[in-house]
């Protein structure tokens, strides 16, 4: 019937404006943003070399092709957006990026702060090359004077339970391999410590005993710090291991930490 098809005809050419002017308005709104950050950016760092460039594609697809590209050495991400919509769409995209980004990734989450309070850090370390990475990486950044480091150290020891309490061999043996770990995560903390005192910052210790993503998020509450450094693995020699363990922390530290973090990658 040709009145059919031309009906159709109608209906595809109308579908296709729409799809321009929606993906015209989606560029212009990307350029609008880009601008704002470039002003922002450059305010606060004025020797920086700064540009925009704003782009329409998947979010994640995208910046995570962008970083490879360029390529980047850190991708800053906010934890959420403004609206309901928002927060669930730019916090999926800021735990994606965060799991399958090469790079080091910073998400960003804003904490409220009295003016006069120092700059609070917390440095994850557990001996691998990852929070070695996050320490340097926070030795090299410029902070204000008066910035305070926590190192935090996490004892996930296991202890003797049920059968092994029944076998003096084996509680003799968790019980020696435990105590050798919990002196070597001393040492380790000390370690830590002395660089950043070295680097000029006020610092403190802590080794706790939990799960790390429960002990690193409630110590950034209790002491009120505004950024948790991890490194992206975990130490362990068994690579698969390692993407579970640490991939589980990190993944949980982006979504739960009550301040922002950053994932150092090597």
């Amino acid at each position: 019937d040709p009145m059919t098809a031309v009906g159709a005809s109608h209906r595809v050419a109308a579908t296709l404006a729409q799809a321009r002017a929606e993906t015209e308005q989606a560029t212009e709104e990307a350029d609008d943003y880009a601008r704002k950050g470039l002003t922002r950016v450059r305010r606060y760092f004025p020797d920086w070399h700064v540009f925009a460039e704003p782009v329409v594609g998947t979010a994640v697809q995208t910046i995570l092709q962008k970083a490879d590209n360029w390529p980047a050495h850190l991708i800053v991400l906010g934890s959420h957006g403004r609206s309901a919509f928002g927060r669930l769409i730019l916090g999926s995209v800021s735990k994606q990026v965060a799991s399958e980004c090469s790079r080091s990734v910073r998400v960003a989450r804003h904490v409220l702060a009295r003016s006069d309070a120092p700059v609070r850090v917390i440095v994850g370390v557990d001996g691998s090359e990852g929070a070695a990475a996050a320490m340097r990486a926070v030795v090299s950044r410029r902070w204000p004077v008066g910035t305070e480091v926590r190192v935090v150290a996490v004892d996930d020891t296991v202890r003797p339970t049920g059968t092994a309490k029944m076998v003096p061999t084996a509680t003799e043996w968790i019980n020696e391999s435990n105590d050798i770990q919990i002196a070597d995560m001393g040492g380790m903390v000390h370690q830590a410590a002395e660089m950043f005192l070295e680097a000029g910052f006020d610092v403190s210790m802590r080794v706790a005993k939990g799960m790390p993503r429960d002990v690193l998020n409630e110590e950034a509450r209790r002491w009120g710090a505004g950024c948790i450094f991890v490194g992206a693995r975990g130490i362990t020699t068994d690579r698969s291991e390692a993407r579970a363990r640490l991939g589980s922390v990190a993944a949980a530290l982006v979504s739960s930490a009550p301040c922002s973090v950053e994932i150092i990658r090597v």
